[in-house]
């Protein structure tokens, strides 16, 4: 398989931005959610904002109160995280090694 032809985006978009997506058009709310996910309501809001990364336990929570499969959370997470890198490295590259102000 030919890597090189692989939409690359230019943007990281952290996984919570679609579990946000998700619980507000199904009138969740985030307090629901971290209830729903038995997950303290803090660190929910964390993974709502990308600070509280996607673990296998969190996945397979999330999976069972929104019904939607363990692996879409951890391909979520491990894409954004590989995206974040790439563009690190481009950064790296443009600014000459030096880390940007």
């Amino acid at each position: 398989m030919n890597l090189s032809n692989q939409y690359k985006p230019g943007i990281a978009i952290a996984p919570g931005e679609t579990i946000q997506e998700v619980i507000e058009d199904r009138g969740i709310t985030v307090s629901s959610l971290a209830k729903g996910i038995e997950l303290h309501e803090e660190l929910t809001k964390g993974l709502l904002t990308g600070s509280v990364r996607i673990t296998h336990d969190i996945a397979t929570r999330l999976e069972q109160f929104l019904e939607i499969g363990h692996s879409f959370w951890l391909n979520l997470e491990r894409n954004y995280n590989e995206t974040l890198l790439r563009l690190w490295d481009q950064n790296m590259a443009v600014k000459g090694g030096e880390v940007a102000e």
